[in-house]
């Protein structure tokens, strides 16, 4: 999940369960589960307090599903808050004869066209991978954008169908509180995060970013225009709001050449009424044109090399 944030260009921050407190409601609108399966009963009341408080989660597979000491639960310790209650834990690729098999992943038609799948293209596919859940929606009654279908053999070709119907379970579960005060819930019971960094298909990290905006209260902090291979990184401090820009196009940990990005926009939101007096390169000064744009304040560096941070001074 951290990998598809960056790619993405999603500001995040990563905190421990003994940093996590219910106030941190004021600093940040969504808190991410990736697969927290061991879970106190305290860490747990402390996340509910914070859905209660106006906060909202993403939680992936088997989170909440084992205590703190490793030991299985009988049922995910957030399953009110999930909205699903777990039966069990299978894989979501295989079949049972033991040959190579794949599965997909439907996009249910009342969804097609919903923040959940914006910008996933001409499909009602995805690929699935890995294991998952199987979960029953209980009471809450959460909505169902995404089922699991049924895996079929790959080879030989002429057998690749499934043999009979899927059992449609649950991929993605939608809730939202009744009070308009408290947080939304997004999950997932397969292993979103984990299948993105394995195969890095697209479309697992265009879905875990229209969760993360469907959750948001507020606009993201920064805007950025500019492919995956440019890590950022926002701060800020009095009335600076400082946004790092690192070129990794030439490679990740270990470069074979420094490849320039050109005509990047970056930005950070004015929509809470703060406006940006200017804007410049720290390398060299540089004062940059600022232009308002959809509530953010944006400027244009028109080549970056290797790193460099645009720093808005705001009044």
């Amino acid at each position: 999940i951290e990998q598809a944030l960056q790619e993405l260009h999603i500001p995040f921050d990563i905190i421990s369960s003994r940093r996590f407190k219910p106030e941190m409601r004021e600093k940040y609108d969504v808190v991410i589960l990736p697969n927290v399966a061991c879970m106190s009963e305290e860490q747990a009341a402390g996340l509910k307090e914070y859905v209660d408080l106006g906060g909202s989660l993403i939680a992936t597979f088997e989170t909440s599903l084992y205590d703190e000491f490793g030991f299985r639960r009988e049922n995910f310790l957030l399953s009110e808050l999930f909205g699903a209650d777990w039966k069990a834990t299978d894989k979501a690729d295989t079949i049972d004869n033991g040959l190579y098999s794949q599965n997909y992943m439907n996009l249910v038609p009342t969804y097609i066209n919903s923040v959940f799948f914006k910008d996933i293209g001409d499909t009602t596919l995805i690929p699935a991978n890995g294991k998952f859940c199987k979960v029953e929606a209980n009471a809450k009654k959460p909505v169902v954008p995404m089922t699991l279908g049924q895996a079929f053999q790959v080879f030989p070709e002429g057998f690749s169908y499934p043999l009979r119907e899927s059992d449609n379970w649950p991929m993605m579960l939608v809730s939202e509180e009744n009070d308009s005060t408290k947080g939304k819930i997004v999950y997932f019971p397969g292993e979103m995060g984990k299948s993105f960094w394995q195969l890095g298909y697209a479309d697992y990290k265009t879905v875990l970013g229209n969760a993360v905006k469907y959750c948001e209260k507020e606009a993201t902090p920064v805007r950025i225009k500019g492919p995956k291979t440019l890590l950022i990184s926002s701060r800020e401090k009095d009335n600076l709001h400082m946004v790092h820009l690192i070129n990794l196009t030439g490679g990740w940990r270990f470069f074979d050449e420094l490849i320039p990005l050109y005509g990047i926009e970056a930005g950070i939101s004015v929509s809470s009424g703060i406006k940006a007096k200017k804007a410049y390169l720290l390398s060299n000064r540089q004062e940059l044109e600022v232009q308002i744009t959809d509530g953010y304040a944006m400027v244009n560096i028109s080549v970056l090399k290797d790193y460099d941070v645009v720093v808005f001074e705001r009044e």
